[in-house]
């Protein structure tokens, strides 16, 4: 039997370095081995029971759900920036494609626009816009959304962009007048939650 002699912990990371001063034959052994610690509260885990990927990367599309089912929709629209393709990793492919919705869904690089395009041909509610989100017109939410038939009380919002400071999606929302207080609110609360 190993007796381990020294431990060696990243408290960080959770590696463990167990090693023995020796083994009946005279060499050093060592052995590594990950051990993940709970880094979670029981109590805050409770939504896990309900996420579910149709497209999404984090189980949103089950958390999307659970809340409508919960809230319910005034108007079944959608808009969502940071698109990409319309489906990859999408927040709101789902609604789209399966739940009746229409939206309007943002993408600022051409060649993923013309995908997100492709994806949703056949469907007349959905409104696809090459264009970066910005705090500068004509660029705003606002003025983005004033160019479709977008309702002003619309019902899901979703932010999917990649190395941007998160702070400057809050500032894009706070600069639109069109966002209702409460869906403003609602989405500050939210903005960690949902971000990926």
């Amino acid at each position: 039997m190993i007796g381990f002699r020294r431990v060696w912990i990243n408290k960080r990371s959770g590696l463990f370095l167990l090693a023995n001063g020796g083994t009946e034959r005279g060499g050093a052994v060592a052995k590594v081995e990950f051990r993940q610690k709970l880094r979670t509260k029981p109590e805050s885990t409770y939504l896990d029971v309900v996420r579910r990927n149709v497209t999404s990367q984090a189980g949103e599309d089950g958390l999307i759900q659970r809340i409508f089912s919960m809230i319910g929709a005034s108007n079944k629209w959608c808009v969502e920036f940071g698109a990409w393709d319309g489906r990859h990793f999408s927040n709101s492919w789902n609604l789209l494609a399966n739940k009746n919705w229409r939206g309007v869904l943002i993408e600022g690089d051409s060649a993923p626009c013309a995908e997100l395009r492709n994806t949703h041909a056949g469907h007349d509610g959905v409104h696809a816009v090459n264009r970066f989100v910005g705090l500068d017109a004509p660029n705003t939410l606002d003025a983005i959304l004033a160019e479709t038939p977008t309702p002003v009380d619309f019902d899901f919002l979703s932010i999917d962009v990649d190395g941007v400071d998160p702070g400057r999606d809050v500032r894009v929302l706070a600069a639109d007048q069109q966002m209702p207080p409460a869906a403003s609110a609602a989405l500050l609360r939210g903005l960690a939650f949902m971000t990926d």
